[in-house]
């Protein structure tokens, strides 16, 4: 391999290094911790913090109190080649991984609460208040808002109270505050879950879910608001397979669902997410490979890998070997990559100016 060609093989792996928004199990790290040596190998784009392990099923993993956390995120920062996202599910109510608990003043009623009452003014500060919050510790990604609708029987969108309403104009609006909210304070916000996951009768984190006979064309109309008003510079893609849309593919892997409806249709222009492609709805159907390269080419731009499952990090490193070697076997395109990078990079040219995090409470142990 000569010195041009080895090159371009870095800067490849370089820009795939980006597409990837990893979890980890480090309350603290330092030079030696396998998500530094990641970062710093694989120029990583972003990283994304949970309480709960799933398979120890304990919370013990990223969170502890806000100083340890901003603590964390400056010492992730300032390792990283290129400033990180700084990821978390932060939606007030039942989901929001800065708990009480650990000494975060987050509390703030549920996203179905603060519809029902459907004051926009309340619904801003509220999300004001969790926007700061993140601020202070470094987060500068949430994984929110909610845009699905809320239906009954819904176990992980409904049930949970994490939809302001069902009136396709009354999450628009609500969303539009918590966008509001977080982008005043530099903090990127992600609606969820394109194309809507509130008809789902089942749970993508478990398995397989078909949203075939129960969604509705108007679970669109919130994204196509923020979308035509342009509200968003992120979008995350379900797990959900909706014969409707794709007779094939679950809309992670879907080029119909991606391409030509979201981006084509709509219009959206900005960054697509994958939603965690450890859940069991990918997992328990489709090879590690075949997630990677049908989600590239359907047209996302960051692979959310959460693994929860295990602690071992060596699937990153897999990950870019397995579409490195997809580019040069000409399965996914070269462009697929480039066009994905130049995204990511606009929106961290946007939002991230500084790595500097203060603790809310330096007290705080």
């Amino acid at each position: 391999m000569n010195i041009e060609t080895n090159t371009k093989l870095e800067h490849l792996r370089h820009k795939i290094g980006q597409m990837l928004f990893v979890g980890f199990h480090d309350s603290k790290v330092n030079e030696d911790s396998d998500i530094v040596k990641n970062i710093q190998k694989h120029n990583l784009g972003g990283v994304i913090y949970f309480d709960y392990y799933s398979y120890e099923k304990s919370y013990n993993r990223n969170i502890r109190s806000p100083k340890q956390l901003a603590t964390l995120t400056k010492t992730l920062q300032e390792f990283a080649p290129t400033p990180l996202f700084i990821g978390a599910d932060i939606e007030g109510g039942k989901v929001n991984r800065l708990k009480k608990s650990y000494g975060f003043d987050s509390e703030i009623p549920s996203y179905f609460a603060l519809g029902e009452r459907d004051n926009l003014q309340h619904t801003y500060l509220a999300a004001l208040k969790l926007a700061i919050l993140m601020k202070s510790v470094g987060i500068n990604f949430n994984f929110s808002p909610v845009m699905d609708l809320s239906f009954r029987r819904c176990p992980i969108i409904g049930d949970l109270e994490r939809s302001f309403s069902n009136n396709p104009e009354t999450v628009y609006r609500h969303c539009r505050e918590v966008i509001k909210a977080h982008n005043e304070n530099g903090i990127i916000s992600v609606g969820k879950h394109f194309p809507g996951h509130g008809s789902a009768r089942s749970d993508t984190h478990m398995g397989f879910v078909d949203v075939t006979d129960t969604w509705v064309e108007y679970e669109l109309k919130p994204f196509e608001h923020a979308i035509n008003n342009k509200k968003l510079d992120a979008l995350l893609v379900a797990h959900t397979f909706n014969k409707q849309l794709d007779e094939n593919y679950p809309a992670t892997l879907s080029y119909k669902t991606q391409t030509e409806l979201l981006r084509e249709k709509m219009g959206f222009k900005g960054v697509i997410i994958s939603d965690d492609i450890d859940m069991f709805a990918l997992r328990n159907n489709y090879s590690f490979e075949e997630i990677l390269t049908r989600f590239i080419n359907a047209g996302g731009d960051v692979l959310l890998i959460g693994n929860g499952h295990d602690k071992d990090l060596s699937r990153i490193e897999k990950a870019i070997d397995i579409i490195v070697q997809k580019v040069e076997d000409g399965i996914i395109p070269v462009c697929r990559i480039n066009e994905s990078y130049q995204r990511i990079m606009q929106m961290k040219e946007k939002y991230i100016f500084s790595v500097d995090v203060e603790p809310l409470n330096p007290e705080d142990e």
